[in-house]
């Protein structure tokens, strides 16, 4: 659940690198024993995942809900597609989860604005699609275990950036949780614009907290699939 999450760190970092025509992006945070620092990986601190550039609006991808576990602090988690818009006006995709329930239900942003829908369960796969152009936003997920499936639709506007991953609960704009642990969350089936994730010339993200690595991200595999590690909390 992202309350007002388009003013983090994250989304100006990665948002910022790839609209740079023709820059290499760089390593946001210092390295540490456990983080990759190669030219093509950033560190964010909400964020692991793929960020595909701009020129695309749309994107789909079918992941498998993580069996999460909690510990005694407040954590969360939301697997998504965030179409990353300007000013705060995002719209998103995805499931989320919030250590103080430890239940898992899918939400819809359009522009900033969020919605709740159906819960779903631990070990289902899901597939999320979002897409958005100036007139009209889209977005839908499917329960591919059960059937169920919810979709809605509202205003449009600019896509600047996409964000396919694993992103933090936000208690307010500017307080987010750690991630819940896991195992691995498994991203397949990824597109944007129609085109194979690794087609789209996307920005690798782990999710940092100071020196070390929450959230790994895997290189792609098979042109369309990568994997999220739980590192730590």
């Amino acid at each position: 659940m992202h309350i007002g999450k388009a003013a983090t760190r994250t989304i100006i970092i990665i948002a910022g690198i790839i609209a740079m025509a023709g820059a290499v992006p760089i390593v946001e945070a210092t390295a540490s024993p456990d983080a990759r620092t190669t030219s093509t990986i950033i560190n964010t601190n909400d964020f692991a995942g793929y960020a595909v550039p701009s020129g695309f609006t749309s994107a789909q991808a079918t992941f498998k809900i993580p069996r999460t576990s909690c510990g005694s602090a407040q954590t969360g988690l939301d697997p998504d597609i965030d179409l990353v818009g300007p000013e705060g006006l995002d719209s998103q995709v995805g499931i989320s989860q919030f250590c103080g329930t430890n239940s898992w239900f899918v939400y819809f942003i359009i522009n900033g604005k969020q919605t709740n829908s159906i819960t779903v369960a631990a070990g289902n796969t899901v597939t999320a699609t979002a897409s958005e152009t100036l007139s009209l936003t889209n977005l839908k997920l499917k329960d591919d275990t059960t059937g169920a499936s919810n979709a809605v639709s509202g205003p449009g506007g600019t896509v600047t950036s996409i964000l396919i991953g694993d992103e933090a609960n936000y208690l307010s704009p500017y307080a987010y949780l750690p991630p819940s642990r896991f195992t691995t969350d498994s991203f397949t089936k990824v597109t944007a614009g129609g085109m194979s994730l690794g087609l789209t010339d996307p920005v690798e993200a782990e999710w940092v907290h100071g020196k070390t690595v929450w959230l790994a991200t895997s290189a792609i595999q098979g042109g369309n699939a990568f994997t999220v590690t739980f590192k730590k909390n």
